[in-house]
């Protein structure tokens, strides 16, 4: 009887720790590795983000992290700082500055919760972003959990959530609507995300391709 009690703590506290994990990476030290595809299915360059440093207490962090950009393997922008702050387990990712541009999100920066379901609806709002002075304005119409389903990449399989959010956006007074899918991995976060354009076709996809620890 002891024994059973035991194991079913240790079960227990088990699903409680894992359940606590974010849909993001919180290992010091981790970089993940995405390629990026165009409409045509061509490779358009490759990417990297590295967590350089986790603060915080079980369920709540700051994480801070660098991502690079390259194509044909040389860099095309200079390293952008950015930070994640997960309070509860719900992840929000806003950019800090790079050593060229400055590289700022406010408003109503998206968020992922720590619990998904299919169905859940998720925060709207909208979000102004600058980059070395251009502004663009997103107003996010539709952001939910469409599906749920196992992923294999380079990187390995994975169990993800696929969330879509539906964006306007205004650049040089022009308004542009797209589409975002995402596939979430808990402890991981980004798994792949598609782009889609206002009349349904694919012009961007991205995948992760390896995970270094």
């Amino acid at each position: 009887m002891k024994k059973s009690l035991t194991l079913l703590l240790f079960i227990t506290l088990t699903i409680s720790a894992f359940a606590q994990r974010p849909y993001f990476c919180v290992t010091e030290g981790t970089a993940l590795d995405y390629c990026s595809y165009d409409a045509s299915g061509i490779e358009s360059g490759t990417s990297r983000t590295t967590i350089l440093s986790v603060t915080g207490t079980t369920g709540s962090y700051t994480v801070k992290m660098l991502g690079e950009s390259f194509v044909n393997g040389e860099a095309i922008l200079q390293p952008i700082s950015m930070t994640a702050k997960i309070t509860d387990g719900k992840v929000g990712v806003a950019f800090g500055e790079d050593s060229e541009s400055a590289i700022e999100s406010v408003g109503d920066i998206p968020f992922i919760p720590n619990r998904l379901a299919v169905g859940l609806e998720l925060n709207r709002g909208v979000i102004t972003t600058t980059v070395s002075g251009l502004e663009v304005q997103q107003e996010i119409i539709r952001h939910r959990v469409v599906g749920r389903e196992e992923l294999s990449t380079p990187a390995g399989t994975f169990k993800c959530y696929v969330v879509e959010m539906v964006t306007d956006s205004r650049v040089f007074g022009m308004k542009v609507q797209s589409t975002i899918q995402t596939w979430y991995a808990r402890g991981i976060g980004q798994v792949k995300q598609i782009t889609i354009d206002a009349k349904g076709n694919i012009i961007q996809t991205t995948i992760l391709t390896g995970i270094t620890k």
